[in-house]
């Protein structure tokens, strides 16, 4: 689903007919990422954004240089929110504190259970006699 919501925000964005079209649905799309973290809809935002990264929305300059100074304004702390900087600091923070419901960002997750399972042994022992139970907590 993520996927392929990310592909249906830049297919929306790129077969627009002309210039004024995409920086309308360009700046749209913005909107609806800010709003989903409003919302507390972490997957959704991050999926917009993954969207808008695809090298077929990313490299139209003259789409990106046609948007308000308040929609840069807007992508540029999308894009600061949902970093990957320090594993998702203020994704995590953010998270962690609001109320329920909200929506994480699933792939934030699965980094963290890949580290897990990667970064810890199954067993303790060469033998493979002694399995580690501290590793799925």
């Amino acid at each position: 689903h993520f996927n392929q919501m990310s592909y249906w925000i830049a297919t929306e964005i790129v077969k627009q007919c002309n210039l004024s079209e995409r920086i309308q649905a360009l700046e749209t799309v913005i909107q609806i990422a800010e709003e989903s973290i409003r919302i507390h809809s972490y997957n959704t935002a991050m999926a917009i954004l993954c969207g808008l990264s695809l090298s077929s929305v990313s490299r139209l300059k003259e789409t990106w240089n046609g948007i308000s100074e308040e929609n840069r304004i807007i992508f540029e702390g999308v894009e600061s929110f949902l970093s990957a900087e320090g594993n998702y600091a203020k994704l995590r923070e953010a998270t962690k504190k609001n109320q329920p419901p909200v929506v994480p960002y699933f792939g934030m997750y699965l980094k963290d259970l890949t580290f897990l399972d990667v970064g810890n042994e199954t067993y303790l022992d060469e033998n493979k006699e002694c399995v580690n139970f501290g590793k799925p907590r």
